[in-house]
């Protein structure tokens, strides 16, 4: 059996840095000492007028899962919630969704190619996508995380709606280091995940659903997702997200920070926040190297080091809010003045 970890850490990032009128952001993520790579991310600065969206998708039991997440769920998010600017709903129905997608034929074929096995274009679909059941298909016994944050863009109010399962986080914060939490992990040793867990019939011991996951909210893992009895919201293992919403006015140094646990069981989220606002300050830096400052950070020097922490994947996007242009202040003002 292939060991989970290698003899040496590969250390090469892959990077990306983008931005428009609202905001700056950057990407960094790197195998590190696990033998493959399962995390996935999304970043689509304008994902639609005034809007941008990001994700972070920390994979188990193989990569597929997490990279269809991040390829499947932008599209998903445009359903009539999101049209009738209910973005929130818009965000749990995209979640829930994706995970039906997953059972469909069209979801294992693509996730069969995203895991990288050959894809034969033979079959007879007459295009109604009937549900796909098998206990090997992919999603069966692999699953991901997700953190999907859609920013509705605004220079005197931007709002951002953070949607999460599992346990990859987020976090809001500034120059001054006031870092707002925008998730909470999804242990099932705590309420109201454990009662959900034992009433469907599952198991929580050592921390870890069944002996095997270690979070009570995931996309896929349809092993724990079966009981015909229940709804999918009352599963052993759910796919629901919970959604967090703020209000954020772009100032100097305002940012956030999403990231796999690969990064967060090395480092807390507030000193997170405090080595980005360091760095931030800077009118230069990019925001791809601060993710890879914080990648390096956490890295475990060997993998007998640091209690297994700083051994995962690890995957973080970080986006700065731009200060309002001099136009649009000066309009704020002279708005104040006239009342």
């Amino acid at each position: 059996m292939q060991s989970a970890y290698l003899d040496e850490p590969i250390t090469e990032m892959v990077t990306e840095d983008t931005e428009n009128e609202f905001v700056s952001c950057g990407v960094a993520t790197m195998q590190g000492w696990r033998s493959s790579q399962e995390d996935a991310h999304l970043s689509i600065l304008n994902f639609d007028e005034n809007k941008s969206l990001f994700g972070v998708f920390d994979g188990h039991g193989g990569p597929e899962v997490a990279l269809c997440a991040a390829e499947k769920i932008p599209e998903l998010i445009k359903n009539d919630f999101y049209r009738d600017g209910d973005y929130g709903e818009a965000l749990k129905k995209a979640f829930m969704d994706f995970d039906e997608y997953l059972l469909t034929m069209d979801g294992y074929t693509r996730m069969k190619a995203l895991h990288g096995y050959p894809v034969k274009n033979n079959s007879k679909s007459d295009g109604t996508n009937d549900k796909f059941s098998s206990k090997t298909s992919f999603g069966y016994a692999s699953g991901t995380t997700a953190v999907v944050a859609l920013s509705v863009n605004d220079w005197e109010n931007t709002k951002m709606y953070v949607a999460h399962v599992g346990d990859s986080g987020c976090i809001i914060s500034d120059h001054l280091v006031q870092c707002t939490y925008m998730t909470k992990d999804h242990n099932p040793k705590y309420e109201p995940e454990l009662s959900r867990i034992l009433a469907a019939g599952g198991i929580v011991a050592n921390g870890r659903v069944n002996h095997d996951l270690n979070m009570s909210r995931a996309l896929g893992d349809h092993l724990y997702k079966g009981n015909s009895l229940l709804s999918m919201t009352e599963q052993i293992i759910i796919g629901m997200p919970e959604v967090k919403v703020k209000e954020i006015k772009p100032e100097f140094g305002r940012f956030m920070l999403i990231a796999c646990d690969g990064i967060w069981n090395s480092i807390t989220r507030n000193k997170a926040a405090i080595i980005v606002s360091e760095f931030i300050k800077s009118p230069t830096v990019k925001m791809s190297e601060i993710c890879q400052h914080l990648i390096l950070r956490c890295l475990a020097p060997s993998k007998a080091a640091c209690g297994g922490r700083g051994l995962d994947n690890m995957t973080c996007i970080l986006i700065r809010f731009k200060d309002a242009p001099e136009d649009v202040c000066a309009g704020a003002m002279n708005s104040l003045k006239l009342k």
